[in-house]
């Protein structure tokens, strides 16, 4: 039975700012270049028809509809990892499609709910499966953009009122998102990507990832 209101999601944070994450996937994708190699194998290797596999973390931020919600007085932590595990075909240089697991992490709150103690977390994974188009910059890089469907079940629980309680939640919805790919080897790629999880159970999650990619 759920004691809190189902309208209560605390996660309301839009104090994230990615911009550190962006400059040090910035300097590591600088980096990278500066040890590859010869680029033409790699252009083959990593744009041309073929299978990959992926896997990836970063930095997640919710921006909840309830930000304004002035019935929740307390303490919200806004940050934690976000995930992605997966793996796609790219059908040539231009196109590409994934399918992949993705937890975008918990968010942890702690204060009082009209004046009732709340304590718990709030926290969402699932399946996501997205086009990828692919823009080549040069022999190395390339620009990427992704649109697609994200399966999540998010889940609700912890105290409230001090008794224990659960609330679980699922959906389908949007997911879209902008980066940058570059080729290493004939076989291995690097990949920053941002990405919007929109409507995941009345908040749009954000995510930063710095994600591997393994073609064979």
């Amino acid at each position: 039975m759920t004691i809190k209101p189902s309208s209560f999601t605390p996660a309301r944070l839009k104090r994230w700012g990615p911009w550190s994450s962006i400059r040090a996937g910035v300097l590591l994708a600088a980096v990278l270049s500066a040890c590859a190699g010869p680029t033409e194998a790699r252009v083959s290797g990593m744009r041309g028809a073929g299978l990959h596999l992926t896997g990836g973390a970063g930095p997640a931020d919710f921006d909840s509809s309830t930000g304004n919600d002035t019935s929740f007085d307390g303490d919200v932590d806004e940050s934690d990892t976000a995930i992605t595990l997966g793996g796609g075909y790219r059908f040539n240089e231009y196109a590409s499609v994934e399918l992949g697991w993705v937890d975008l992490g918990d968010v942890a709150y702690k204060g009082q709910y009209s004046g009732t103690p709340a304590d718990g977390t709030v926290g969402a994974s699932g399946f996501q499966f997205a086009a990828r188009g692919h823009y080549p910059i040069n022999d190395m890089f390339e620009g990427v953009i992704l649109a697609g469907l994200y399966w999540w079940d998010a889940e609700d629980s912890g105290l409230f009122a001090g008794v224990p309680f659960s609330e679980d939640n699922d959906g389908v919805d949007l997911v879209y998102g902008l980066g940058v790919q570059a080729s290493i080897t004939p076989q291995i790629a690097a990949r920053i990507e941002y990405r919007s999880y929109q409507d995941v159970w009345d908040t749009d999650p954000r995510a930063f990832f710095l994600e591997v990619l393994f073609g064979f």
